[in-house]
């Protein structure tokens, strides 16, 4: 007999920790919202359309999905529909929190926003 309790325990773990993530994030971003600024997703690749697509009604409060693959650009994340630009895009936008799918490219991406004058919070998704 298949013994399924330490599945059960790790499904029920699971549950509870996307349930505290998601909350998180919907704190972060009604919190953004109510204070007039903005966000953009640093990634369009599949964490990016998963990211996005989790946050439900709260994907609206992403102004900018970023990505460095010149052939995404102008097309849009399935599910919310957002548009995909180049990183110059964030120049003059006023995005105040940029969420980076992928912590390895953190480095990276704050150079590139030190570099396009943006000033904005890096943070991991």
């Amino acid at each position: 007999l298949l013994e399924t309790q330490p599945i059960a325990g790790l499904v029920d773990a699971y549950a509870e920790a996307f349930k505290r993530k998601h909350g998180a994030w919907q704190n972060t971003l009604q919190g953004l919202a109510s204070d007039g600024r903005t966000a953009a997703v640093w990634g369009a690749g599949t964490k990016g359309v998963i990211f996005l697509n989790m946050l439900g009604a709260l994907a609206s409060q992403v102004e900018l999905v970023i990505d460095q693959n010149p052939r995404k650009h102008g097309k849009h994340i399935a599910g919310v529909g957002t548009r995909i630009s180049g990183p110059s895009t964030l120049a003059g936008s006023g995005v105040k929190l940029v969420i980076v799918m992928n912590p390895l490219y953190v480095p990276e991406i704050s150079a590139q926003l030190s570099a396009l004058g943006v000033t904005a919070d890096v943070v991991t998704a």
